[in-house]
């Protein structure tokens, strides 16, 4: 019988395209496109997250919004749940990724009428290079606004930027580290967000690119009365990695593109098989 040897073959075309993948996820650019090796601090320390629950930011940290205007994280209290994204925004992947899967779960949590901004919540982009002024802060305000269904809350959309040390003020307060290279204008973070109690205090964490629209209603309840949720998985926190934590080298970054292309030629590859 032809198909008696089929789960041997089956089994074999699977490891094959297992293998693959992990081959592709492991590829480096060109030694043209890599830095010279040289000591450097390993990259998990650089950029972590000790999660601070219930631990105030500073009120006092200066920054200024897209219209170059100075303000202060008390500032940007206003007696709602506000919910801070730390990114890079001249970041074309993951960051990037964040701002579209945010707005697509706020646009979809519009039709049942909960998640509004203004009434609910705010939100304060934080972006962490002190090269970035609010001229490119602005560019990415409207970018982003212009996908969000809900006309009216403009005001509670805030892109700020500012000096190192104001912005590490905030991220130290948060327990988030990361790495910035003046000269390269290299920047690394973990990719997360967290959402502050109306008087400012650490009240939950999001770690990787996609707030959930199941958790953040439990996670918005909880901080709108000023309690703190439970700590977030940290299995998804190195999103926004410009190196690479094992070898020192810039390395390109393919994380759903190697799931895409995983999924596409292990089904290939079945095809294949079955119709032999």
């Amino acid at each position: 019988m032809p198909r008696r040897h089929f789960p041997d073959r089956l089994i074999a075309a699977t490891l094959v395209a297992a293998t693959a993948v992990g081959a592709c996820a492991q590829v480096s650019l060109p030694d043209a496109y890599q830095t010279p090796r040289r000591p450097r601090v390993p990259l998990a320390e650089q950029m972590k997250i000790v999660q601070r629950l219930g631990a105030p930011i500073p009120k006092d940290a200066v920054l200024k919004n897209e219209k170059g205007e100075t303000v202060t994280m008390g500032s940007l209290l206003r007696g709602r749940p506000v919910l801070v994204y730390p990114l890079f925004y001249a970041c074309t992947s993951y960051c990037n990724n964040q701002e579209v899967d945010l707005v697509k779960m706020l646009n979809k949590s519009n039709r049942a009428d909960e998640f509004v901004l203004g009434r609910d919540f705010d939100i304060v982009f934080r972006g962490l290079s002190p090269a970035e002024g609010p001229a490119l802060a602005a560019v990415e305000k409207e970018a982003v606004y212009r996908n969000y269904v809900r006309p009216g809350s403009e005001p509670y959309w805030t892109f700020t930027t500012g000096k190192e040390a104001e912005v590490r003020k905030i991220t130290n307060a948060a327990g988030i580290s990361w790495s910035y290279d003046p000269k390269t204008n290299v920047l690394n973070h973990p990719a997360c967000s967290f959402l502050l109690t109306p008087d400012g205090r650490i009240s939950a964490y999001t770690i990787g690119d996609r707030v959930q629209t199941i958790p953040f209603r439990n996670e918005l309840a909880l901080a709108r009365e000023g309690k703190t949720s439970d700590k977030a998985d940290q299995s998804m926190m190195f999103g926004c990695i410009r190196l690479d934590p094992a070898t020192g080298r810039y390395r390109v970054v393919i994380e759903r593109t190697v799931t895409i292309f995983g999924i596409i030629t292990l089904g290939a590859v079945l095809f294949s098989i079955v119709h032999m």
